[in-house]
């Protein structure tokens, strides 16, 4: 974090816009875990009794 020159005190970051919260919440869709296979766009997912 950035340090405060006058009394050396960390200073906390803005809070986001709500327009920055609406793009990480978009941008959330896309993570997938790589361990379990969850998350990632609902539409890429093939369902599993596809037979893929």
């Amino acid at each position: 974090m950035d340090q405060d020159r006058e009394n050396g005190q960390s200073r906390v970051p803005k809070p986001p816009s709500r327009d920055e919260v609406e793009k990480i919440s978009d941008a959330q869709l896309y993570i997938t875990d790589d361990w379990t296979g969850d998350g990632g766009k609902p539409a890429d997912r093939t369902p599993p009794d596809s037979g893929h």
